[in-house]
């Protein structure tokens, strides 16, 4: 079972650094501007195109899900300027999007409709078209491994040192080797096609939403100070902040979240490489999940697993039997901890749904199921 701990107010000393390095209350704040008549997610997807507003409008089409994918599906079947961040939030919502799952096959099937916007699209569309997965990457075991929501082992493929699993386009998968710093796409049947070398111990790689790994994109590595490298087409580096990045992920609006090593802070920069602002962290952490309402959840590199609330307030701390890697918020409260002894589902009281002994457990991409309206 979690062993949960929760604070009404966060101690002194971090929140005092808290308050000094970034005013998040300040960034989650939604205010849409919108027509009289005009409903607040239809304003909500008009702001998709503002980039100062593009962060909390795609935080309300979040928070919304169902009734908000009819809309995100128009901006995208029109190719409008909003097109990217509506994709956005159709893979965070996961199977509650599979409404639009036709109208995304129709763009990637149609030959007239531009390659690099089918190829973006098609890999929006694999990771919504689906059931509701976890793909866990298993580094001691170099495999990756396919779950279903109830623990149980649908399919696996080996790959050494697998440190981060995506779904890809024709039910591949997407890895990154953590030793190699290659990404592979890889079938079911063990076939593997390299995508793209990066640098040894390579932590993370989150691409510049081009959909094709020879394209540009971001990544982390764990050795050379831990960089945070946007890398060319051409192999080259356009920039490179020192930073002690253990992991880069993709966050709402035209943004990039860090975390960092010996200084535990969450920092967040723009696609061009200019930070934007931190939020201290109580220890060190492999990683971060963002929450719908502006919060986030921290793995540790302790036994601890943290929530935080939009302000950088910790609210929850829990504690589990071994370190934790990775961690995901279903809609429904349930949360997914992978582990380097198992990969565990709490339910939202925090009591131990089902634990799967799985070895030294990694990143995981989480598929997650429509919530239930009740």
């Amino acid at each position: 079972m979690l062993r949960r701990r929760e604070f009404g107010i966060l101690a002194s000393g971090f929140a005092g650094v808290f308050a000094l390095t970034v005013p998040l209350a300040a960034q989650t704040t939604v205010k849409l501007q919108r027509n009289v008549g005009t409903n607040p997610l239809q304003a909500a997807v008009a702001e998709l195109t503002v980039p100062s507003r593009c962060k909390a409008a795609q935080r309300v089409l979040w928070q919304a899900g169902k009734p908000a994918v009819p809309l995100l599906t128009a901006e995208i079947e029109r190719g409008g300027a909003g097109e990217a961040a509506a994709r956005f939030v159709l893979e965070l919502l996961g199977c509650e999007a599979a409404s639009a799952v036709p109208v995304l096959r129709r763009i990637v099937a149609d030959q007239q409709t531009e390659p690099a916007r089918r190829a973006r699209v098609a890999a929006t569309l694999a990771k919504i078209d689906g059931p509701p997965i976890i793909l866990l990457s298993l580094y001691s075991e170099g495999a990756v491994v396919e779950f279903d929501l109830d623990g149980n082992e649908r399919r696996r493929v080996a790959v050494e040192s697998a440190w981060g699993a995506w779904p890809m386009p024709d039910d591949h998968v997407g890895v990154l080797s953590f030793s190699s710093g290659v990404v592979e796409g890889c079938a079911w049947d063990g076939k593997r096609t390299t995508l793209r070398q990066l640098k040894g111990s390579s932590g993370s790689v989150v691409l510049l939403d081009d959909g094709h790994y020879d394209g540009e994109l971001f990544h982390t590595c764990w050795q050379q100070k831990g960089e945070l490298v946007r890398l060319g087409a051409d192999g080259k580096e356009a920039w490179k902040r020192e930073v002690d990045a253990v992991r880069v992920e993709r966050d709402s609006g035209d943004e990039l979240f860090v975390v960092t090593r010996e200084n535990p802070r969450v920092v967040w920069f723009s696609t061009e490489g200019v930070e934007l602002r931190e939020c201290a962290l109580p220890e060190m952490c492999h990683n971060v999940q963002m929450l719908p309402g502006g919060g986030f959840l921290a793995a540790s590199h302790s036994t601890k697993v943290y929530e935080f609330g939009p302000d950088g307030t910790q609210v929850h701390e829990w504690s589990v039997e071994s370190t934790p890697n990775d961690v995901a918020r279903l809609s429904d409260g349930r949360t997914i901890v992978s582990t380097e002894r198992a990969l565990i589902m709490f339910g939202p009281d925090g009591k131990e749904l089902w634990s799967k002994p799985v070895g030294y457990g990694g990143p995981m991409f989480v598929r997650a199921p429509a919530r239930v309206v009740k």
